[in-house]
């Protein structure tokens, strides 16, 4: 987990190995809170979005 804003509910993950963040909203985390935190360890799907690398079915 990079970055995510709780009060807009998005934010940005790194896959790992990579440099490019992905997208994240709040709807596609799989948790009851539905938020993250920095240093968090995640797993999700990659899907192209509106235009870029979007992280869907995220898991905590």
């Amino acid at each position: 987990m990079t970055y995510f804003n709780r009060q807009k509910g998005y934010g940005f993950v790194l896959p790992f190995g990579r440099n490019d963040q992905v997208f994240v909203r709040s709807e596609d985390i799989e948790s009851d809170r539905r938020v993250l935190s920095e240093g968090q360890h995640v797993s999700f799907s990659l899907a192209l979005g509106a235009g870029r690398w979007e992280a869907r079915r995220v898991k905590v």
